[in-house]
């Protein structure tokens, strides 16, 4: 029983956080893809920006995913 509801959360907080990164990198995309072409912004530097976009979001999910297995389990 514990077994499948690990991999149900597992399941929720990726699909969860899977939605929320991957809704809205279609618009950050586009808006640095502007940017670059405009040459207002270099590659590295929105590579930069990705990366500060990307990690506390990926932290959040580590964080939600150690509270909700505490709460459920």
């Amino acid at each position: 029983m514990k077994d499948s509801q690990k991999k149900i959360i597992g399941h929720e907080i990726i699909g969860f956080y899977g939605f929320l990164i991957g809704s809205t990198l279609i618009y950050i995309l586009a808006i640095f893809v502007s940017l670059i072409i405009h040459h207002i912004l270099s590659y590295i530097f929105c590579i930069i920006l990705f990366i500060l976009y990307i990690i506390p979001i990926i932290l959040c999910a580590f964080i939600n995913h150690i509270y909700y297995k505490k709460q459920v389990l």
